[in-house]
């Protein structure tokens, strides 16, 4: 991903994203819990051409069509990446994203440190 490409994909991100970099619990079958990290990254949208670019600008993630439910509402697309491939994404873009920043350095934190 050039220069240009990671400013363009971090206001995307920045405008139509979320991500997602927290420590739960989670319960095991022997009703015993455990610390577990949720990170990913996913961007929707209604322009498969833009989806298209992020999944072969990124080479990785998962790209989804979402069936709108009703005849009022277009149908969308989904593209997620997690974990390691949210790492990889959060160092390339962190010093072009303005309002994910933060986010975007807890997941970067949570890797090297």
């Amino acid at each position: 991903m050039t220069e240009n490409d990671a400013r363009y994909f971090a206001g995307i991100l920045d405008g139509e994203g979320w991500i997602d970099c927290r420590r739960r619990l989670k319960r095991c079958p022997n009703k015993k819990f455990y610390k577990c990290s949720s990170i990913h990254v996913e961007i929707q949208m209604n322009h498969k051409g833009v989806m298209d670019w992020i999944a072969e600008k990124t080479g990785y993630g998962t790209l989804l069509l979402h069936k709108a439910t009703d005849k009022q509402n277009h149908d969308s697309w989904r593209w997620r990446c997690c974990f390691r491939d949210a790492y990889k994404l959060a160092k390339t873009i962190l010093p072009f994203s303005i309002v994910k920043r933060e986010t975007l350095q807890r997941i970067v934190d949570h890797y090297e440190h």
